[in-house]
């Protein structure tokens, strides 16, 4: 299979988006609402101490808006859109199709979240620039962590595979996503960094996927080094290799009972 086909795909769902771009806008408008509560709470946390965490005030910024405009990727509709293709046996109908069916719909989606992501960033970055103002950043520091937000996208749309296909087994799966999305918050460092956690939860929540999604990307993009830059890739793309291999196992057995009971 060539990746022709899956460009086209991507294309056509990226300009069906566009239709919506006011949605976008929509959700820049909540960033923008949520950062100035979180920069009034952490400027408070800041009024004895130039430093908390190895953070500045600027610093602890700046990793929000990294967060921020992670978080707002559209996990959610992907899960909700492959669930009511497995309740609804439509994904009977994309077994003879000349393409993988979870490969499609990350190409269907990724032009759209990074198109999202990218218009959600500026509006965090607006905020951030004038209440505290540019940080040093890295060159380094910003090309890797650019990469390594692209690869918590892929890392984020792999858990939503896995959370959708238990439709195969179960009547609802948004149990499973609301569970993962209060860990995400809790253990992925979505309003602090995990430097800020007792040393009993930092350490298991450095080695959850959470963290690759949300904490790595964020501090390498705001204090850049070479070691943690190798960590971050080696930490995510391990997590991709897993996901990849417990989708496709669990898309194989679901298929494989949507072929048994005949779609």
């Amino acid at each position: 299979m060539t990746l022709g086909k899956y460009y086209h795909i991507g294309k056509i769902n990226l300009q069906n988006s566009l239709a919506y771009i006011i949605d976008f806008f929509i959700s820049s408008g909540l960033v923008i609402m949520i950062m100035l509560i979180l920069i009034a709470l952490w400027r408070v946390l800041y009024q004895d101490r130039n430093i908390i965490a190895g953070f500045t005030l600027a610093q602890m910024i700046w990793y929000l808006v990294i967060t921020e405009s992670i978080v707002f990727m559209p996990l959610r509709g992907i899960i909700r859109e492959i669930e009511g293709e497995i309740k609804s046996g439509k994904i009977a109908y994309q077994l003879n199709k000349p393409y993988n069916y979870i490969a499609a719909k990350f190409f269907s989606k990724i032009g759209f979240a990074l198109l999202r992501w990218a218009i959600i960033f500026t509006a965090a970055v607006f905020i951030a620039w004038i209440f505290v103002g540019p940080i040093q950043l890295n060159i380094y520091g910003v090309f890797f962590g650019i990469i390594s937000i692209f690869l918590s996208f892929v890392l984020s749309f792999l858990i939503a595979c896995c959370i959708a296909i238990m439709a195969f087994w179960l009547e609802e799966v948004f149990g499973l996503y609301f569970m993962y999305d209060k860990m995400r918050f809790i253990l992925g460092g979505f309003l602090f960094p995990l430097d800020i956690l007792p040393l009993w939860l930092q350490i298991p929540a450095r080695y959850l996927p959470f963290s690759a999604i949300l904490y790595y990307p964020a501090k390498l993009f705001v204090d850049f080094s070479p070691e943690f830059m190798a960590k971050t890739f080696f930490f995510q793309l391990s997590w991709i290799l897993v996901l990849i291999i417990l989708v496709s196992i669990l898309y194989r057995i679901g298929i494989k009972k949507v072929s048994i009971n005949g779609g």
